[in-house]
């Protein structure tokens, strides 16, 4: 970064299910953002916007790996977390 404007795009896990096992090359893996992110001011005289969103899939989406709609997937989390149940996750 330096002086000048920079837009930084900040991925979820998302990359790694959509883009990562695409890449022929796997030395060229994106990393997903965590959670907690700190960032240490440059200026402190300087303003830092920044925007978040967190986009889902479709609920009619076909997740291969899973062998379900993420819709299903989804439904099925939110009844076991809601009965006290585990679910993998991933």
């Amino acid at each position: 970064f330096d002086d000048e404007d920079d837009l930084v795009f900040m991925m979820g896990d998302g990359v790694n299910q959509y883009i990562n096992n695409r890449f022929l090359d796997q030395a060229r893996s994106l990393h997903a953002t965590p959670h907690s992110l700190t960032i240490t001011p440059q200026n402190p005289s300087a303003a830092r916007v920044w925007y978040g969103r967190m986009v889902l899939p479709p609920n009619d989406a076909y997740n291969p790996q899973v062998g379900a709609s993420y819709g299903d997937i989804r439904r099925l989390s939110i009844e076991a977390t809601s009965e006290g149940r585990a679910i993998p996750a991933g």
